[in-house]
Parts: C-alpha cells; sequence; structure tokens
C-alpha cells in the first residue's frame, strides 16, 4: 500500500468553497420556503460552506467527474449530492438515517435517496461506484462506537468499484480499520493522521 500526504492549495480549496457557497444561497431560500417541522441537522445540511474541503478532495482525486458514480453516506437532504450532480455532470445516489430528511428530499427532487445505515447498505445500492463520499460522518460519537465505523467502512469497499475512492472529510478511521481490504493507496490531507483522507482501491 502506498501512502502519501498531499497539501491542497488554499486558493483551491477556497475557489472550491466559494462555487458551493453560490449554489447554496438559492438553496438556502428554497429550503426556508419549504421548510416543515423540526428537520433533523437542517442548519448542517443547508450550509454548503462545509463541504468546500470535501468538494477540493474529490476534485483533486477524482477529476474529471463528468460520468463518475458516487454514493453519498449519510446525504441529509441531498443538497451536496445534487450539486455534484447538476454541475459536475456525476450520477448520483445517497443514503440517510433520517427518515424524515430523506421523504423532504423526495418530495423537491428526483435523487436516488434512501433510509438506511451506512454499516449495513440495503440492496439498492450495489454499485459499483466510483467514489463513496464520507462527510463528517465517520465520528464514533455520532456513530455509537467504532465497531460502526469499521463496518461502514467495509461497506463502502464491497460497492466501490476497482479504482474507486473512499472520500473522508472530517472523520476518523483508524489503520486496523483498514487490514484486509483492497487498498492501493491513501493520499493524507492533515498531518498524517487518518483525518482527511482519500483512500484508492486495488
Amino acid at each position: 500500500m502506498i501512502l502519501e500526504e498531499h497539501t491542497l492549495p488554499m486558493e483551491f480549496v477556497t475557489d472550491c468553497t466559494n462555487i458551493l457557497m453560490g449554489y447554496g444561497g438559492a438553496y438556502r431560500e428554497l429550503c426556508e420556503e419549504r421548510r416543515v417541522g423540526n428537520l433533523d441537522d437542517y442548519d448542517d445540511a443547508i450550509n454548503l460552506h462545509q463541504f468546500g474541503m470535501t468538494y477540493a478532495m474529490i476534485k483533486h482525486s477524482s477529476s474529471p467527474l463528468d460520468g463518475k458514480r458516487v454514493l453519498h453516506l449519510a446525504a441529509n437532504l441531498g443538497l451536496f449530492l445534487e450539486f455534484l450532480v447538476k454541475n459536475e455532470g456525476v450520477t448520483g445516489s445517497g443514503i440517510d438515517k433520517s427518515t424524515m430528511a430523506v421523504n423532504f428530499a423526495k418530495q423537491h427532487t428526483d435523487l436516488d435517496l434512501v433510509v438506511g445505515g451506512a454499516e449495513s447498505l440495503p440492496s439498492s445500492l450495489t454499485g459499483p461506484y466510483d467514489i463513496v463520499i464520507a462527510h463528517q460522518f465517520f465520528d464514533p460519537d455520532y456513530l455509537r462506537g467504532e465497531r460502526i465505523i469499521a463496518d461502514a467502512v467495509k461497506e463502502a469497499f464491497k460497492v466501490l468499484d476497482d479504482g474507486g475512492r473512499l472520500v473522508i472529510c472530517n472523520g476518523s478511521v483508524k489503520d486496523y480499520m483498514l487490514i484486509g481490504l483492497p487498498i492501493a493507496k491513501v493520499v493524507n490531507y492533515t498531518n498524517g493522521a487518518l483525518r482527511n483522507s482519500v483512500i484508492h482501491k486495488c
């Protein structure tokens, strides 16, 4: 396995963030108009600037994106996924545990979103995918333990095509969770730790 360290140019990350914020402004207004009840993680879902680093990592590791098959774990309202579909030409699917968020998204988009957990992907999301996105997802507190994180990593690799990438941003995957997986390369973006990483499948 190859281990690489990369530093994304700050101007590149800023450019990606600015693109997302421009797109997110319209969606903020749209979601405000259509907001129903107490939608889980509503504020997080519409603050697309949080995805600037994730977007930069995807473009850095997987460009060109046109035609790529993408699975977004914990997709919530599907706004970032919809951005990638409309602006980068990807084919997108997503999964989220919040029934309310998925139902809300389905009322206003035609995205392929399903309710469920990443640690046990449903048969409708068998892939194969070129990119699996895990943004602020591999969090032991959120997932209630490292065992679930390990299961989610294995599930991601099951549906990744050979040469595909698991993009992890603002999460934590420990080395032992990768043992036995067909990994060709791990690219870390922060201090050599698996905190912002792109894991390439053989």
